[in-house]
């Protein structure tokens, strides 16, 4: 809903946060959004592995599922119920502030506030945004490729002796950790199987999203910063398909799973660069260790300049190191 010319004129809010100049309100740490704690919903009817409070929305017993395609309804089905109550949540929130908490200094600033006579916490401003940020897209998509490689095709594990390790944490079952740890694909080697999951998840959450305005007028709109968010929304995630134990951090960001991208940074990149970025207005942070030993010729220099060169022509975003 933004103009050619105001969209191009955009600013960077912190490291990677993209927004309009002058005209626009768009919060854009405003909510951090657990997407792989619904693939432990999904997994448990709607509940809470470690407390058992209902979280999500009824989606059955998946010992009934007989293919990978509900297990990924399920998914979604929990992902939308989850952005609903979110949403109205963050709605609450916004009108309160709307109301109760001004910012005359700022509105003065900001175009749109004189002219519509409203503070810039009530909806003054031309544009107007609050940001979703998206955490754990690697875990969750590893997590259901598990389900999907290693139960419903190659038949390694049934349903049941998953979701046994899963609720004992693996404690004596790391043989089973190790199936879902090696014999699945794993986000961020450039492979189209778990790749093409991890669009799949990551354009169904942003169209989610979409779908709502707050009560001042604020559209919401997606984005994939974590923070240190990763660590404890990890803190409060049981175990997952992907051979992740409970309480571990998530993914951090659009970045894979900490040490599953084995196939090098252009793999990693590549795999990055599929999951659809036009869709995700207020942008994604994807980190990257890199060797000091690698970056100390002129030759090591120019080519890591290209990489980055090609990792935008590829369609990513923000590349942090």
């Amino acid at each position: 809903g933004m103009s050619h010319e105001d969209a191009v004129d955009y600013g960077v809010v912190g490291c990677l946060e993209n927004t309009a100049q002058g005209n626009d309100t768009s919060g854009t740490v405003d909510v951090h959004f657990n997407v792989a704690k619904s693939v432990e919903l999904a997994l448990n009817d709607g509940r809470d592995w470690r407390t058992g409070e209902r979280l999500g929305a009824e989606t059955g017993d998946p010992l009934q599922f007989e293919g990978f395609e509900q297990v990924m309804e399920a998914y979604k089905e929990q992902l939308r119920a989850t952005v609903q109550y979110v949403a109205g949540i963050t709605s609450g929130c916004d009108a309160l502030r709307g109301k109760y908490v001004p910012c005359p200094f700022l509105s003065a600033v900001i175009d749109g506030c004189a002219e519509k006579g409203k503070d810039i916490r009530d909806g003054g401003a031309v544009y107007n945004f609050t940001t979703f940020n998206g955490v754990g897209i690697a875990t969750a998509a590893d997590s259901l490729a598990a389900i999907k490689k290693v139960v419903f095709e190659d038949k390694r594990l049934t349903m049941l002796e998953l979701l046994e390790a899963l609720r004992s944490n693996f404690e004596g079952k790391e043989d089973v950790r190790q199936i879902l740890l090696t014999r699945a694909p794993k986000f961020g080697n450039d492979d189209d199987y778990v790749d093409s999951i991890a669009r799949e998840v990551f354009r169904f959450w942003c169209e989610e999203l979409g779908q709502y305005i707050t009560p001042t007028g604020k559209r919401f709109r997606a984005g994939y910063l974590s923070w240190n968010h990763f660590i404890h929304d990890g803190a409060v995630t049981a175990a997952t398909p992907n051979g992740r134990r409970a309480g571990e951090p998530l993914s951090n960001g659009v970045s894979p799973s900490q040490g599953c991208d084995v196939k090098g940074p252009t793999a990693a990149m590549k795999s990055v660069a599929k999951l659809g970025f036009e869709i995700l207005p207020s942008g994604a942070s994807h980190t990257m260790t890199v060797n000091p030993t690698a970056l100390q010729t002129d030759e090591q220099l120019d080519k890591f300049a290209a990489l980055l060169r090609t990792y935008n022509d590829l369609g990513g975003t923000s590349l942090q190191f």
